[in-house]
């Protein structure tokens, strides 16, 4: 059931973690050097345009960064995914039992994985940032439902 406190002006958005997209689109840059430098040694210019294929996969890692992410928009979980098809999945967080993967190394550097669903489609987004202020405002914006259905239910009995 919904509540009538939806906060509709708050939109918090959690991306993936900063670090970790920037660590692979440096390694992709270096492998484009390495190859650039590679093709120089051998004097072979046309294998120059290989570097082009990390170079184009660092350009998705940051295409991936900008486009995916986890949304809380008053009482809705909103995910979205994609680079050039974007898809976008509300789920109502009165009804939604995420499931939280956070290792030891994740816990440390405040990053984690969120899954949501079962069966044949379930949502995950993996290395998502600010995990901890994630986990925290999903389980305080669900406690806010419940009391506010319990609200509800006392004034309907009285």
């Amino acid at each position: 059931m919904p509540s009538h406190n939806r906060h509709t002006s708050a939109t918090y958005v959690f991306r993936r973690y900063m670090p970790w997209v920037a660590l692979r689109m440096m390694a992709y840059f270096w492998c484009a050097v390495i190859i650039v430098s590679v093709a120089a040694v051998v004097e072979q210019v046309v294998f120059a345009t290989v570097a082009l294929i990390p170079l184009a996969l660092a350009l998705l890692v940051f295409l991936r960064y900008r486009t995916e992410a986890v949304c809380i928009q008053g009482d809705l979980l909103i995910f979205r995914y994609g680079v050039l098809a974007v898809r976008t999945y509300s789920l109502p967080l009165w009804t939604c039992t995420p499931d939280y993967h956070q290792p030891f190394i994740a816990r440390m550097l405040d990053y984690g994985t969120i899954h949501v669903g079962a069966g044949a489609s379930p949502l995950t987004m993996h290395e998502l940032g600010d995990f901890t202020l994630l986990r925290t405002m999903i389980m305080s914006r669900q406690a806010e439902m419940m009391s506010t259905q319990r609200q509800r239910r006392v004034l309907m009995i009285t």
